[in-house]
């Protein structure tokens, strides 16, 4: 029976798979081993909180009522200081879990495969591990406990706890992607896939950003912390949407009337909210693509959010006499603009 090159690749792929939800397991567990720290030491700190109030209550053996003061501040200092320790290990354990997931997709390559293909397929293999990392992953304890309450109590606390070590590992992970790629550019700095795999990676990189940005988990409005924390996250978010550009302008230089390549630019555009240059790529999308009716749609939502109704309208004519299905949504869309620019 002869293999071929597509049962090879098919392969391929389901090996990677394997590894990437075997790796998500792991961090699971790696969540979940810092969710039983917390427990074990409020627990701990229950029973104490509680042995000190009775005998206090009681009134009764005041030396046993000062070891438990003493046993309490005890407990708190080793909570605190395993805490810290904790806390400088964590980044360590997903760097770990970053080389083991190298090393076992290492394993699966043949010892002849060339430099530019080892290259490509780790780098390949670390994006695909990196989009595993969505906030649907975020374990959920005592999800299949019968209170509906309590389950959305966990929901939120469980993305409190997990949301930022969910950023961090799929940042370490597309880190090393870009490197990867850098790698492979070293040896075919021409080549366009590479580039353009490059710009993508850039392009996900600056969603973590953007999601610890508009994190759902916020401290004080006024929080200086959280004002530094922002403002770091704000010029990494436009640094990484910055190289994915220049990555899209490469391929861009290369082939003007690549509707891919188009797209993705107004996609960067759009994320900077840089609105004048997304309608004009989305006008240069107009102009080579045959597929014209969405792109014409989302033309149309921009003229009219910038205030180039003429425009807006003409489009807006065309669909609807195509008979677009979301025509209607449209003019919807540019009667709902009008009334909040007009209450101001």
């Amino acid at each position: 029976m002869v293999t071929t090159y597509e049962d090879k690749t098919e392969y391929s792929h389901k090996v990677l798979e394997l590894h990437c939800m075997s790796g998500l397991k792991h961090f699971k567990k790696v969540l979940g081993s810092y969710v039983l720290f917390h427990l074990i030491f409020c627990i701990v700190f229950a029973l104490e909180i509680a042995f000190v109030c009775t005998l206090y209550a009681m009134q009764k053996n005041t030396s046993l009522f000062a070891l438990g003061i003493s046993l309490f501040v005890l407990t708190l200092f080793t909570y605190l200081s395993l805490l810290f320790y904790t806390k400088s290990k964590k980044p360590e354990q997903f760097k770990q879990l970053k080389q083991w997931f190298i090393s076992v997709c290492t394993k699966s390559l043949s010892d002849d495969i060339p430099p530019q293909d080892y290259h490509l397929f780790i780098a390949q293999a670390l994006y695909m591990f990196a989009q595993l990392f969505q906030t649907k992953e975020i374990p959920v304890y005592l999800k299949s406990f019968p209170l509906e309450s309590l389950q959305k109590v966990m929901r939120k606390l469980s993305l409190f706890w997990h949301f930022k070590d969910l950023q961090k590992m799929k940042e370490i992970l597309l880190f090393e992607c870009i490197q990867e790629h850098l790698s492979l550019l070293k040896i075919e700095p021409t080549n366009l896939e590479v580039h353009a795999s490059l710009g993508n990676s850039y392009l996900t990189l600056s969603s973590v950003y953007k999601s610890l940005l508009y994190s759902p988990i916020q401290s004080a409005p006024d929080s200086s912390a959280k004002e530094q924390a922002d403002e770091w996250h704000y010029e990494k978010f436009q640094s990484s949407i910055q190289k994915a550009i220049e990555e899209y302008k490469i391929i861009y230089e290369s082939a003007k009337d690549d509707p891919w390549v188009l797209a993705q630019l107004a996609t960067c555009y759009h994320e900077l909210e840089m609105y004048d240059k997304e309608i004009e790529h989305f006008e240069k999308i107009l102009e080579v693509s045959d597929s014209k009716s969405d792109v014409m749609l989302r033309l149309a939502y921009l003229y009219f959010q910038e205030g180039h109704n003429a425009q807006g309208f003409k489009v807006y004519k065309h669909l609807k006499e195509s008979g677009h299905e979301k025509a209607d949504e449209l003019f919807s869309y540019y009667i709902s603009k009008s009334k909040q620019e007009a209450n101001g």
